[in-house]
């Protein structure tokens, strides 16, 4: 396996994280209005 690949896939996993990341910030400004009213 080459360095190059190893890191597409580290590369991914952190992608992937950061969606898992931000759709659980996306549920819980949701669920908490009162949180999300003053970001829009």
């Amino acid at each position: 396996m080459s360095p190059h690949r190893r890191s597409g896939a580290t590369q991914n996993r952190n992608i992937l994280l950061r969606n898992i990341v931000n759709r659980l910030h996306a549920a819980k400004t949701d669920s908490a209005p009162h949180f999300g009213s003053g970001k829009t």
